[in-house]
């Protein structure tokens, strides 16, 4: 998983600088699921205008750390979102959207109420995002932003003879710098 991150960041990274406009951010993320505990790892985004007010954004993160007493889960969101983007003040602005992501998940969970074992499947889920972006200069920016994240590892398979469904919804947090050019 970690060569997958690895690569995706050097492709982000070499893709934004033939582009014309829009930034990448690097950031810290946080996620609160319903059955997976809460996670943590890092991030990268690529924004790309559409319109000045709009913006196409890819991203990707590594969120491992889950609650560890019960799972070894790790997951890598690609995602990609719209945002509309809106000035609140000359160095403040605020950004709202919705995205779907594709998340490539590895290891798996054990239930609180069972012996059985399960391992998660890759799966599509949607995710809502509201935040802010304080501009230092006009190429240096910190955000922070709220995110909410639909998703259930339907494939889930166990030991047993039992299918459960993981429940990876919940509430996240990004905080982390923005490069604008």
């Amino acid at each position: 998983m970690k060569k997958v991150v690895s690569g995706l960041a050097a492709l982000l990274v070499s893709g934004s600088t033939v582009l014309a406009s829009g930034g990448w951010g690097v950031y810290g993320a946080y996620w609160d699921t319903k059955d997976g505990g809460d996670g943590i790892g890092p991030g990268l985004r690529l924004s790309l205008p559409v319109v000045p007010e709009f913006h196409v954004e890819f991203r990707t993160a590594y969120i491992g750390n889950f609650d560890r007493a019960r799972n070894d889960l790790e997951v890598i969101p690609l995602e990609v979102s719209g945002l509309f983007r809106f000035d609140l003040t000359d160095s403040l602005v605020g950004h709202a959207g919705l995205g779907v992501g594709y998340y490539l998940m590895s290891g798996g969970w054990t239930w609180q109420d069972a012996a059985n074992k399960a391992s998660a499947d890759n799966d599509v889920g949607l995710f809502g995002l509201l935040g802010l972006e304080y501009a230092w200069n006009q190429d240096l920016g910190l955000f922070i932003e709220g995110k909410y994240i639909s998703l259930d590892a339907k494939k889930g398979r166990t030991v047993g003879n039992e299918i459960r469904t993981l429940d990876l919804d919940g509430l996240g947090l990004n905080i982390g710098f923005m490069l604008r050019w």
